[in-house]
This record gives C-alpha cells, sequence and structure tokens, in this order.
C-alpha cells in the first residue's frame, strides 16, 4: 500500500515525469500550466455556467467565471500538492527535489489568472489602436506571465527566497511558488502601466 500510495505521489508531484526532464524541469512544469489553464477557459466557455452577477454583460461574467475556476482550480492543486510532496519527500528522503513540479504549474496558473485584466488595459491604452490584438494576447496573457513568473522563481528575491529557505515541507515547497506568482503579477502591471 505505501508503495502505491508513493507511486501515485510521485506521478502527482512530477506532473506525470515531467519533472524528471533532464534539463529545466521548472520551465517545462511551467508550461504544462498554460494547456490546464487553456481547458478550463474551453470548459466554462463551452457549459455556459457563469457566475451569476448584476446586469454585467456575458462577455464579463465569462471572464470572471474563468478567473475564478482557474483561481479554484489553482487552490485545489495546491493542496493537492503539498499532500502528496509530502509523501514524496518522506519516501525519497529528500527535501524540495528539482522534479517536483506540481508547485510550478500551480505558480504559473495563478501567475496568468492574476494577470489576465491587464490586455484590457493595453487594449484600451495607445496601442490598442496601433498593435495587432492577437500581438497584445501573446505578449499579455503568455509571455510576460511566463518569463515574469521564472525569473521570480529562479531568482527567488525577498520573501520567496526567505520561504524557500525557512518553510519546509510540501507547504515550503508549494507557498514559495505562490509568493513568485504574486510578485510576478506585480511586475507584470508595474511593466504595463510604465509603458502604457
Amino acid at each position: 500500500m505505501t508503495r502505491y500510495k508513493n507511486i501515485v505521489s510521485e506521478l502527482i508531484v512530477t506532473c506525470f515525469f515531467v519533472g524528471k526532464i533532464k534539463y529545466a524541469p521548472g520551465t517545462f512544469g511551467s508550461l504544462l500550466a498554460f494547456p490546464i489553464n487553456f481547458l478550463i477557459t474551453m470548459l466554462v466557455i463551452k457549459s455556459r455556467i457563469l457566475i451569476p452577477i448584476g446586469d454585467y454583460s456575458d462577455f464579463t461574467r465569462e471572464f470572471l467565471t474563468v478567473f475564478v475556476a482557474i483561481l479554484l482550480s489553482a487552490a485545489i492543486l495546491f493542496i493537492i500538492g503539498v499532500i502528496n510532496s509530502n509523501i514524496y519527500m518522506k519516501g525519497t528522503n529528500s527535501e524540495d527535489p528539482s522534479e517536483i513540479v506540481i508547485d510550478e504549474v500551480v505558480g504559473q496558473m495563478l501567475t496568468s489568472a492574476l494577470t489576465m485584466i491587464s490586455v484590457a488595459f493595453v487594449y484600451g491604452s495607445k496601442y490598442g489602436s496601433l498593435v495587432d490584438k492577437a500581438f497584445i494576447d501573446i505578449i499579455c496573457f503568455f509571455i510576460m506571465p511566463f518569463v515574469l513568473f521564472r525569473i521570480c522563481d529562479i531568482v527567488k528575491p525577498w520573501p520567496i527566497g526567505w520561504m524557500d529557505k525557512n518553510i519546509k515541507g510540501g507547504i515550503g515547497v508549494m507557498l514559495d511558488d505562490v509568493a513568485a506568482a504574486i510578485l510576478a503579477s506585480i511586475l507584470h502591471f508595474a511593466i504595463i502601466f510604465v509603458f502604457i
């Protein structure tokens, strides 16, 4: 039973062995967040189950529903990540091994969700009419959230570095990536507001 539990935990924390990729497993883990967020978005759009709020347009309610669905999914994965990281680290006798990438998935999902609204600011700026909207979408939905999250996760400025060193176990593995997501999101908006 313990062996089975360890195998399941390994599958979960390595995201079906993505974390076992020899080079830059964290980067590949971060990239996994984008198809997950895309699937969540498509499920919301196809299901047409929208948050019932006031007299907002269907588009606004759809946007908010996608935002909430991604946040809830990331929260569930966070809990799953904490539990299974503890099991995996105990089974392998290691502390925050690089093959655990569920933390990068959660961190990137959060960064993408928290920065979603930024595209509206760019559309409304002077660049909105000068630059192709597909280009703006690629920059705001993919490139900036990805690059900024990876920088924050790798460089680990305070308080991320402090969390990484001082908070142990599964919660420590997951929490520093949540902090990296928050910092990356703040930097994302700061950059956008400087340039628009």
